[in-house]
């Protein structure tokens, strides 16, 4: 007789329907394939804490604060470079010393935010410091042009050396670059000061960073070493003459 096959027929639709019942419901839950559900959460730029309440509008504000936040504080350094600048600028060299200023601190926000370090802006430090050098102590410069050399060499070759010994990089050529471009404003004299100023400055913003929990660092975070070298040469090209031999700066 057929009614035993009816009867296990109508058996395995009844079974069916709460499966296909719930697979609907979940396709209204989650209009898209489970394979791009996985990749879209994979990227994850909340805390783990907040994935809960995580909302779109959360991360414009977060955007729109940090973005103050920066224009903030590269109003208070440019500010910090204008009175400095005036104030201490070597005489003669007060309008060169600005534009010094407003080169340094485009590069030091530019690499900041990027990690990187133009060519355009270190390049016209150069030219700034030639013309520099040229109107101010021509007799003098032997000294700048080693020191322009010399500091870029310098960098080059621990930037080389770090990527021999550990297999990859870990200083920009850009800031083998700037130092050279420092180098031609204070001489040759002047780089063991600008290193000792950066590596003093960096090391204490790492630490500083790391205390505050505002961001953790290790060995392989990466940190931008440029605005600490323009720190190093703005404060040298100011107070050099009163701590760097005569004749050499």
């Amino acid at each position: 007789m057929s009614l035993p096959g009816r009867h296990l027929r109508a058996i395995a639709i009844v079974k069916r329907v709460p499966t296909q019942l719930t697979n609907v419901m979940e396709r209204r839950r989650h209009p898209f394939p489970q394979s791009h559900r996985q990749a879209s959460t994979s990227i994850d730029f909340w805390p783990s804490e907040w994935s809960s309440t995580r909302c779109p509008l959360a991360g414009q504000k977060d955007e729109q604060l940090h973005n103050k936040l920066t224009i903030i504080l590269t109003g208070l350094a440019g500010y910090a470079l204008l009175a400095s600048g005036i104030s201490l600028a070597p005489p003669g060299t007060l309008a060169l010393t600005l534009c010094l200023g407003a080169l340094l601190l485009g590069l030091s926000v530019i690499d900041i935010r990027t990690l990187t370090l133009p060519d355009a802006l270190t390049a016209s430090t150069v030219l700034l410091g030639i013309l520099m050098v040229w109107l101010t102590r021509p007799e003098a410069w032997r000294a700048h042009l080693i020191g322009g050399l010399v500091g870029y060499g310098i960098l080059v070759m621990v930037e080389l050396g770090y990527r021999h010994l550990r297999g990859k990089d870990g200083l920009g050529r850009g800031d083998a670059k700037l130092l050279g471009a420092l180098g031609v404003w204070t001489g040759w004299a002047g780089l063991a000061p600008i290193m000792l100023v950066a590596s003093a400055s960096a090391l204490v913003g790492v630490i500083g960073l790391s205390a505050l929990g505002i961001r953790k660092v290790d060995a392989d975070t990466p940190i931008p070493f440029g605005p600490f070298i323009a720190l190093g040469g703005w404060v040298v090209w100011l107070g050099g003459r009163f701590f760097l031999p005569t004749g050499l700066y």
